[in-house]
């Protein structure tokens, strides 16, 4: 299947456990593989599979979906998931990526919560705020299935600031 929303930090969002264990066998090949992945994706009926990248310090041209040829860096597996799926382009950053990752999670601005300046390093003993509702616990609550690769920065004082403990089945990373 391919993805249906497409923006290092890596959330994959599945709503099937298969599905989501066959996907880069299914996707990323050969060209035939890749057509075959295109015919699957056009027949899936289920709800939608989100993967979610979230990259600090991207460049605009640094994409090659955004430079065409005006970039050394090719990326043909993100371009193709980007003209398949959903870009998501214009979003309200923050220098510093914890109050944006935490807006991404929450869907509230980072200001609401206090945290605009606050970066939550491995070392550091706060995290997001632990009665805040997180968007891989939501989606779990509709059958998803969670997972994040990459840097968290959203706290790790406590096992309950812990990925796993705020609604990702699996988490691989810092």
């Amino acid at each position: 299947m391919l993805a249906r929303v497409v923006l290092v930090s890596l959330f994959i969002l599945s709503n099937a456990k298969d599905d989501l264990l066959n996907w880069s066998n299914k996707t990323v090949g050969t060209q035939s593989r890749l057509k075959k992945g295109k015919n699957q994706a056009k027949s899936y009926k289920g709800p939608p599979h989100i993967i979610f990248f979230l990259a600090d310090d991207l460049g605009w041209n640094d994409v090659g979906y955004h430079a065409k040829a005006r970039s050394l860096i090719r990326t043909p597996n993100l371009d193709r998931l980007a003209y398949d799926g959903v870009r998501l382009e214009n979003y309200y950053v923050q220098p510093v990526c914890s109050p944006t990752r935490s807006q991404l999670m929450t869907g509230r601005y980072q200001i609401r919560m206090g945290i605009q300046h606050t970066n939550f390093s491995p070392g550091e003993t706060l995290c997001l705020p632990l009665n805040e509702t997180l968007l891989p616990e939501a989606l779990r609550w509709e059958g998803y299935a969670t997972h994040a690769v990459g840097k968290w920065h959203l706290g790790m004082a406590k096992r309950a600031c812990l990925p796993t403990r705020r609604g990702f089945d699996s988490f691989f990373g810092k």
